[in-house]
């Protein structure tokens, strides 16, 4: 009678279900969702009904994740689904088996083991009816109605608001959260850095020997003798795609617009693009608002098509050009080391081959965009020099409850911790 039950249960019991599918927790986790989804589509609109509590707080607690409740606007075109503020318990009831259970608030502790009962299994008279709402109508003996009349069909615009709110401040980690339980933050650090877009400024490095002929041996080691091959080709622009506020754009055809764009437009792309999503914070880095960070990645997204293009069409070109690049530095060397006593020890070919398999080098590094996240700790609302550094950063609209401490129960208004002021 007494048992474990978990999510992975109720899954395959609601997934079993042949008649009917009756489901009431406080949130829904998105694989309960997706398996109230498939029985939906296996038993009818009027096959499976759910009862949730429509209130970011039961996801923030665990009762249920962002997945779950985006799923909820497709379940409520599928089955009955309405809401019950407040809800707490859950209960399954699927094809004369009921189960009653306490769902596991997974900020503030695990989810149960088979060997760790929170709740009951119980036999159901067998009625004959498939509407799951039967199960709550009144029998004979009970008084009033069983179905709350605080129920309400659930409206799309309300779980998108909450969804909104889950994204716009993510709650923490829920094997994290049970051990700090505390701290929700809407900015995050990131490190971006631009690989493969620095080819004009590119630096080919050669025995110092080679244009410092006129130097003594023993001070050779002391020099470090570096050509710009590519320096030629700084104002040469090439055809990429054309990003307009944040997209690419296309034509009737579904082909790319192109415009022509040299090294520095393409840096200047990519600064803009950083500069609009994110902010620097003194010495501590970059960070950017969590709420943005899907539109800031679409753009970084288009904009490595842009950068993969130029730099392939620099690549075509230099490629076209190598040889006679290759011969303008071995014709200035040559100049130099042919008045040396140590003249015969690099000859001409010599000379190229080095030049040439240095080029060659140049080519290795692959063009894209590398971000990386890094959650702002909670120790940092209490650091005076990150507060400064946030503050010189972010206007005050955007310090305006910039993190927030939450606690599984209510919390002491005199305790809440002060915001950035």
């Amino acid at each position: 009678m007494f048992c474990a039950i978990t999510d992975a249960k109720v899954v395959e019991r609601i997934d079993a279900a042949r008649r009917n599918v009756l489901y009431a927790a406080p949130a829904l986790a998105g694989v309960v969702a997706d398996a109230l989804l498939r029985a939906a589509q296996r038993l009818g609109h009027d096959g499976v009904a759910v009862f949730v509590d429509v209130d970011e707080d039961a996801y923030r607690l665990g009762y249920g994740d962002t997945q779950g409740a985006r799923r909820l606007v497709d379940l409520a075109h599928k089955a009955r689904v309405r809401k019950q503020s407040g809800l707490r318990i859950g209960l399954l009831a699927a094809d004369g088996e009921l189960w009653v259970w306490t769902p596991a608030p997974l900020s503030v502790e695990a989810e149960r083991k088979d060997n760790e009962p929170n709740g009951i299994a119980l036999p159901l008279p067998s009625s004959g009816a498939t509407d799951p709402l039967a199960l709550l109508r009144p029998t004979e003996g009970m008084t009033g109605g069983a179905i709350p009349p605080s129920t309400a069909a659930i409206q799309p615009k309300e779980v998108e608001q909450v969804v909104t709110q889950l994204v716009r401040s993510p709650p923490a980690p829920f094997d994290l959260s049970r051990v700090t339980r505390v701290f929700s933050c809407k900015y995050q650090f990131v490190e971006i850095e631009l690989k493969g877009a620095e080819w004009t400024n590119k630096k080919l490095q050669l025995s110092s020997f080679l244009l410092n002929s006129d130097v003594p041996e023993e001070l050779g080691d002391l020099l470090q003798t570096t050509i710009q091959p590519f320096k030629s080709l700084e104002d040469e622009a090439f055809a990429v795609p054309m990003l307009v506020q944040g997209g690419l754009v296309y034509r009737a055809d579904r082909s790319l617009v192109t415009v022509p764009m040299t090294q520095k437009d393409l840096r200047q792309t990519f600064d803009s693009i950083r500069e609009r999503y994110v902010r620097r914070v003194g010495r501590f880095g970059w960070i950017l608002e969590q709420e943005h960070r899907a539109a800031f990645e679409l753009e970084i997204k288009a904009f490595e098509k842009i950068l993969k293009s130029w730099v392939l069409a620099f690549r075509e070109r230099a490629t076209r050009d190598e040889k006679q690049l290759v011969q303008q530095v071995v014709n200035v060397i040559m100049q130099r080391v042919k008045h040396s006593d140590r003249a015969e020890e690099f000859p001409e070919s010599r000379v190229e081959q080095l030049v040439s398999s240095g080029l060659q080098r140049q080519r290795v590094t692959e063009p894209a965009v590398e971000l990386i996240y890094k959650d702002i700790a909670p120790d940092s609302v209490a650091d005076p020099a990150f507060l400064t550094a946030l503050r010189s950063a972010l206007t005050k609209e955007e310090q305006r409850d910039w993190y927030e401490f939450f606690d599984a129960a209510p919390e002491d208004p005199t305790r809440r911790d002060a915001r950035l002021s």
